[in-house]
């Protein structure tokens, strides 16, 4: 029961500092108000003292070390300098996190290089999602989907295939399952789980929009979903890529 609890509280101080990201990206975060957040995290911290090992407590001790030295107040942040202040604190609570068993250890689909893409935007995304993924997959999940709404873009482009432009993910896979005889699938049980996707890509799309850094959301998600958002829209873009191989 304690160690629900705890993961609970955890879960809570890295929803603080992924709303702190969020607000960063438009300097709306101030530097008190990330010392309220690491002093808050302190306090979590220190109440749970007993359920952490020594080398634990010895890294919490390291991390959270800063506290105790005041910033100057007033002063609005932008993005990098609260990765140098709360970037190590964050990884060190999703590591906290899987040690208590929150979320397990997941060994993801590495973000494919894609073959049929030329877009600038849909590469920078890759690359951003790559890097995220190593410290803060709830970060990596509006990349992700980037990734794979730009990737779709460029396929249906290369096949002449004509789409709404505001169209979603779904309504994209949708018109290119339809139209292009690569994907014309025999296999009846390997059909139905392709058919299936348009399920999940309607799904990760309200996902990002609701639950994500995309926006301003009260509720985020956790490690391990944020991981299966991931997985997910990484198997279908594993597929798709050996399907429009040059």
């Amino acid at each position: 029961m304690e160690n629900d609890e705890l993961l609970e509280k955890l879960n809570n101080c890295l929803s603080k500092i992924n709303n702190a990201f969020l607000l960063a990206k438009l300097t709306l975060v101030k530097s008190e108000e990330v010392q309220n957040i690491k002093q808050e995290i302190n306090l979590v911290l220190q109440s749970y003292k007993s359920s952490f090992g020594e080398v634990e407590f010895r890294e919490i001790d390291k991390e959270i070390g800063g506290v105790k030295n005041l910033p100057k107040s007033g002063i609005w942040l932008n993005t990098e300098a609260l990765e140098k202040d709360l970037r190590g604190l964050y990884s060190l609570l999703q590591k906290l996190i899987i040690a208590k068993g929150g979320c397990q250890e997941i060994n993801f689909v590495d973000v494919p290089e894609l073959e049929s893409t030329r877009s600038v935007a849909v590469s920078q995304a890759i690359k951003d999602t790559k890097v995220l993924l190593k410290d803060s997959p709830i970060s990596a999940v509006d990349r992700i989907h980037t990734v794979l709404h730009g990737y779709l873009k460029e396929i249906l482009k290369e096949r002449n295939i004509e789409y709404v432009k505001d169209a979603t993910l779904n309504q994209l896979f949708k018109n290119l399952k339809e139209k292009d005889s690569k994907l014309n699938i025999e296999n009846e049980n390997i059909k139905q789980i392709f058919n299936s996707m348009a399920n999940i890509l309607d799904k990760l799309s309200l996902i990002r929009n609701n639950e994500s850094l995309a926006h301003a959301n009260d509720n985020l998600l956790s490690i391990d979903e944020s991981l299966l958002f991931i997985n997910s829209a990484n198997t279908i873009l594993c597929y798709l890529n050996s399907k429009f191989k040059k």
